[in-house]
């Protein structure tokens, strides 16, 4: 059985047509994932974690010799792990509330770093061309934001989460938009302690398309 049999196979076993699978991965309709199941089509290998995370299964239960790329024999997919999978950023994250979350599923380096990590949906345009909206940013919150990292905060003021680049002064601290149509938002240090909380570094990022 070839990779895209097997992914009609567990498609149809949790009643998922092809349009909805289309649509979580990203691809603009369903004739590409009929393609695949066909075995019309190859799929890279961020394509198999992607449809084995939609599909609740892991990579290798959809990989096979004949339809792989690139070849397992060249370069095997590394180890896949899961951490919490949030749509919006909010003051609970990080905070140790699993059930509140979804599960993503991504190429870690090992478990701890899984546990310590979370994935976020990135939302507008302000941080284009670098981030898109619909991407998935993976956050890891032991890493110490240092100039021009992008994090994700949560501002206790308006109650939002923000993905921004990170800029320290001797003055304020400052969250900058990629987009230059926003203008940076800045915090002198006397009200960032109180206000603001900064949830982690982005480390990755996961395109729509």
């Amino acid at each position: 059985m070839k990779t895209g049999d097997i992914i009609k196979q567990f498609r149809k076993s949790i009643g998922m047509t092809q349009s909805e699978l289309a649509e979580k991965v990203g691809f603009a309709d369903r004739s590409t994932i009929s393609k695949i199941e066909r075995n019309q089509r190859n799929v890279n290998q961020e394509q198999i974690v992607k449809i084995a995370s939609i599909l609740g299964v892991t990579p290798a239960d959809l990989i096979t010799i004949e339809n792989c790329s690139p070849p397992p024999i060249a370069r095997s997919l590394p180890p896949v792990y899961s951490c919490g999978y949030y749509h919006s950023v909010s003051a609970g994250i990080g905070i140790g509330a699993e059930d509140s979350c979804e599960q993503y599923s991504y190429c870690f380096s090992t478990q701890a770093q899984a546990d310590r990590c979370f994935a976020v949906d990135v939302h507008g345009d302000s941080m284009e061309p670098e981030l898109h909206d619909g991407d998935v940013a993976i956050v890891d919150t032991d890493e110490e934001p240092q100039n021009d990292d992008i994090v994700v905060f949560y501002d206790k003021a308006d109650e939002l989460g923000y993905i921004k680049k990170f800029r320290k002064t001797n003055e304020c601290i400052m969250f900058i938009s990629l987009n230059t149509a926003y203008d940076p938002m800045v915090f002198p240090f006397s009200d960032f302690a109180d206000r603001i909380t900064i949830h982690g570094k982005v480390i990755a990022v996961n395109r729509k398309y």
